[in-house]
């Protein structure tokens, strides 16, 4: 993931935690779309819903879920908020979402990062360290100022010391290096 976007996913993903209500999140949103156009709905739906709708379905989608949101704040309905708006517009009215599922944000992140990450080291699995890298890599070629560096270690006679004293032990030598 480019640095950018992930400024901006770590700025959307602090709106949407900050628990401020819909009009502070409404605010946000319009700050980040002045300052960044309006990609930003396609990355608030992507952290919302999971789904990428791209950019001008997720404005569309935006726009008719505050719609959508006034129409439930009307009697007799009660205020469920946005949240509530937007996904009752995606699986009732567009028929975007066929089977939603609410899962709180901090559960899915954890699911998120063991789905990268090596759950004894926490380091990133070679699938996705070969994917950034590679970004990484290309990123360097088009721009000088976007230097890295790569280290590696070898553990010399690993499975020796990991036979010789048990697994527990390897483990934390695994830990203690990475």
């Amino acid at each position: 993931m480019d640095p950018l976007r992930k400024d901006i996913d770590n700025e959307i993903l602090e709106l949407l935690k900050s628990g401020a209500g819909d009009d502070a999140l409404f605010a946000g949103v319009a700050d980040l779309e002045t300052r960044f156009g309006t990609g930003i709905y396609k990355e608030v739906l992507l952290l919302l819903t999971g789904k990428n709708f791209g950019t001008e379905r997720s404005r569309l989608f935006w726009a008719a879920a505050v719609d959508h949101r006034k129409e439930l704040l009307a009697p007799p309905h009660r205020d469920g908020g946005f949240r509530t708006a937007l996904f009752d517009y995606l699986y009732r009215n567009s028929g975007e979402l066929s089977d939603p599922r609410f899962v709180d944000a901090e559960f899915l992140d954890n699911i998120n990062r063991s789905s990268i990450t090596d759950g004894l080291t926490g380091l990133y699995h070679q699938s996705y360290f070969k994917k950034f890298l590679e970004h990484a890599i290309a990123g360097g070629r088009r721009d000088a100022d976007h230097a890295f560096a790569v280290i590696l270690f070898d553990l010399d006679h690993f499975k020796q010391y990991n036979d010789r004293c048990g697994h527990l032990c390897g483990d934390e030598a695994l830990r203690r290096t990475a």
